[in-house]
């Protein structure tokens, strides 16, 4: 009995170190970007227009992208499903551990056993090749696909939350038992009152902002990638195709530069890649004390600079 008592406690204090880093990140997040309005939730209306014929054909019900399902990793993955349940369960769970510093954030109180999902689960591919079964699930946690789970109340978002595909999270009776070996299995962070949903938009609000931002079509359903290492998961970022080229202003690099793909981010920040991708990193393990490579996957950008449509 004590052991399990010593676990739970265990487990309630690394949920509340994730959950107030967590916050401590948004409050600089959420002072940031004020020159780009927040969007309004979900869908920006009908927007057809912004897409090709062939994207539009293929629109579902009220005008919203049908994502594809995710695709094949060597580990098994949590369900959207699932994902959204896990995210209800941690509220319940562990949200009284941090209420003083999401409700500060948040602007009012939090009634965390009522928060409900409001939003698809949207699923963020990996940046980062899977690293092996020996290495610490809170590293592969960390680095592989995540869900991103709003909560919200009557007034809309309340918490985003990653929930790890990896993760070995499971629902009992509507609270959330976390793996005594693990990590990086949940990554709440509160939400600003008011802000919408930012964090991240919806691929129908990406794909729109990109449209109006370049004056180019969209092509392709968005896809949403995780970031580079040293980010939280709800800075991954929509990657849209456009029909045709565009000119781009990139960072501080001389002229333009011609893309057929742009990053739609937070609140709307418009990005590209930047010309030196890491190829790799190292990962120390503290179960083993050592460390291991993690590789890029290719044609997965990690580094970002932030893009302007001069011609637009």
């Amino acid at each position: 009995m004590r052991g399990s008592i010593q676990g739970a406690l265990s487990a309630r204090r690394r949920a509340s170190r994730a959950a107030l880093s967590s916050a401590a990140w948004l409050v600089i997040l959420a002072g940031c970007g004020d020159e780009l309005a927040a969007p309004q939730p979900l869908s920006p209306g009908n927007f057809r227009t912004a897409v090709t014929q062939e994207v539009a054909a293929r629109l579902g019900a009220g005008d919203r992208f049908v994502l594809p399902d995710p695709p094949r990793e060597p580990y098994a993955q949590v369900s959207a499903e699932a994902a959204a349940e896990i995210a209800v369960a941690w509220s319940r769970t562990f949200g009284q551990y941090v209420r003083g510093e999401f409700e500060r954030i948040h602007g009012k109180p939090i009634d965390f056993q009522s928060l409900r999902v409001g939003a698809p689960a949207y699923y963020a591919n990996a940046a980062y090749e899977p690293v092996a079964a020996d290495v610490h699930p809170g590293i592969r946690n960390g680095i592989g696909p995540q869900y991103l789970v709003y909560l919200v109340d009557d007034e809309g978002p309340v918490i985003s939350i990653a929930v790890a595909a990896f993760g070995q999270s499971r629902v009992e009776g509507g609270r959330l038992i976390l793996p005594s070996a693990g990590g990086m299995e949940v990554v709440p962070n509160p939400l600003p009152r008011d802000a919408g949903f930012f964090a991240p938009l919806s691929p129908e609000q990406a794909a729109a902002l990109a449209n109006r931002a370049t004056g180019m079509r969209v092509s392709a359903v968005p896809e949403l990638v995780m970031p580079g290492r040293g980010f939280h998961p709800q800075h991954a970022r929509w990657r849209v195709s456009l029909e045709r080229p565009v000119a781009a202003r990139v960072g501080s690099r001389a002229g333009d530069h011609l893309t057929r793909e742009v990053y739609v981010g937070l609140r709307g920040t418009m990005s590209l890649p930047a010309q030196a991708q890491p190829a790799e990193s190292s990962e120390f393990d503290p179960s083993t004390q050592r460390h291991y490579r993690v590789v890029r996957r290719a044609g997965r950008p990690v580094s970002f600079e932030r893009a302007g449509f001069p011609n637009h």
